[in-house]
């Protein structure tokens, strides 16, 4: 008795432990497309595309184990066949439960995925070859395979029905979530057009900003939540104010006869007094205000971008004091894609109280300190804590709306009462995620005004 049930758990075991796979071989296809470009740029037509099936990206199976994608095929080549062996992670797009997104190499190393998509919902027109004007069943499922031939550049764009891989999909709990916009995959092959705008309330109409249905409403959009809104009234005993620059950065790719445009708004805003008597705090932030992504084939709005901010450079935030004031204390908060310590460094100068000065990244002395600090500066001698910068490492990004580095500035008054001014200066780079930079490094300044006793 003791000898069956040992058998019978054994079996139950190994039952629980196989890990299911689902695989599809000769694949029933009812619609399929093929065409091939020099550049990912270039505009599909008649003379790109392949109709005859012979002639077309031929896949030949797909498996599925867990997360775990392979598919085995080939592309034709005049009278031979380049095979493909592609393995890797297949996951669930962060936009949506509808579009499922291979992250493939090619084991033969003949071939680059560019891109390997299972769309549920291909009636919602997104980017690929298929006229977007195409009526599909409502079970259909579209599979895209773009491969790049490593040896002579070329790009072979595939498109074809697979609806046996619905309930493969949906039936898949062990498909992850993606963390990125992973389904952008253009970002790594198309440069972009980049445009930057300041927002006014002249321009605000003709920037075609998602989420913003007026200037007003932009302007009045705050990331602080009502506690941090509280603590920056109570940490002046002054009236408060602010100075901003709202900037729409724009990268807008040309793909395959389409066009995605991304946007990002970028605040630089500076909280302070109007007026202080010993001293007064100056609240400095930099955050993303909106993020948006427009496909022409559809016009759909998703509230994401592939833009970041630090993501290949550091981010410096730079100040100074007129003369007669100076810097007492310097604290930090933020919230942030953590790409690199969340450590970061102080730089300071002691300077002559009625010494003349400018925008520096170069200091005397420097520290390293954390989010959610702050510094206290000895102020005892003749010279003052007047320059100050903030460097926060590359790899510290803001890449969601509503992350931020905020800076802030507790300015003590020495002496020369009256009008004064605080400078501060940002400059960080606005970059993609596949390793280009064609925002470049962004500069902006802001000067505030006020009285000083």
């Amino acid at each position: 008795m003791k000898k069956i049930f040992s058998i019978v758990v054994c079996l139950l075991l190994i039952s629980t432990s196989i890990i299911p796979i689902y695989a599809i071989d000769n694949l029933n296809i009812n619609y399929s497309i093929t065409a091939v470009v020099n550049n990912l740029s270039d505009k599909i037509n008649d003379s790109s595309i392949i109709y005859n099936k012979k002639h077309q990206i031929k896949i030949n199976n797909i498996k599925i184990s867990n997360d775990n994608l392979t598919i085995h095929g080939y592309v034709p080549n005049n009278d031979s066949k380049d095979y493909f062996e592609l393995s890797g992670k297949i996951l669930c797009s962060k936009n949506t439960n509808t579009l499922y997104i291979g992250k493939l190499i090619d084991k033969n190393k003949k071939f680059e995925v560019v891109n390997f998509s299972i769309d549920l919902e291909p009636s919602k027109p997104k980017i690929g070859i298929t006229d977007k004007n195409k009526k599909f069943k409502n079970n259909d499922v579209l599979v895209k395979l773009y491969l790049k031939n490593i040896d002579n550049e070329k790009f072979y764009l595939h498109e074809e029905t697979n609806n046996k891989l619905r309930k493969i999909i949906t039936n898949n709990n062990s498909i992850k979530k993606a963390k990125d916009n992973i389904e952008a995959w253009y970002v790594k092959y198309i440069t972009p057009k980049v445009t930057e705008i300041n927002i006014t309330k002249e321009n605000f109409d003709s920037l075609n900003i998602p989420g913003f249905k007026s200037y007003e409403e932009l302007n009045n959009f705050n990331v602080l939540n009502k506690d941090e809104q509280n603590m920056s009234m109570i940490m002046s005993t002054s009236k408060i104010t602010n100075k901003k620059i709202d900037t729409v950065y724009q990268f807008q790719y040309d793909v395959i006869g389409g066009t995605v445009t991304e946007k990002m708004i970028v605040r630089h805003l500076v909280d302070y007094p109007t007026n202080i008597t010993n001293d007064g705090w100056f609240n400095t932030k930099l955050f993303i205000v909106s993020e948006s992504t427009i496909e022409s084939w559809s016009n759909n709005v998703i509230y994401d971008t592939n833009m970041r901010i630090g993501a290949y450079r550091k981010t410096n935030v730079d100040s100074y004091t007129d003369p007669g004031d100076y810097f007492r204390t310097i604290s930090w908060s933020g919230k942030y894609y953590k790409g690199a310590s969340v450590k970061f460094y102080i730089g300071w100068s002691l300077i002559l109280p009625g010494t003349p000065l400018y925008f520096t990244s170069n200091y005397e002395s420097s520290s390293t300190k954390t989010i959610g600090s702050s510094m206290n500066f000895d102020n005892s001698g003749n010279k003052k804590v007047r320059q100050a910068g903030t460097e926060f490492k590359k790899g510290i990004q803001l890449r969601d709306i509503g992350h931020y580095f905020d800076v802030n500035y507790l300015v003590g008054h020495y002496d020369s009462p009256g009008n004064k001014k605080m400078h501060v200066r940002w400059t960080y780079d606005v970059s993609n995620t596949m390793d280009y930079t064609y925002g470049g490094t962004k500069t902006k300044e802001i000067t505030v005004n006020y009285c000083s006793n």
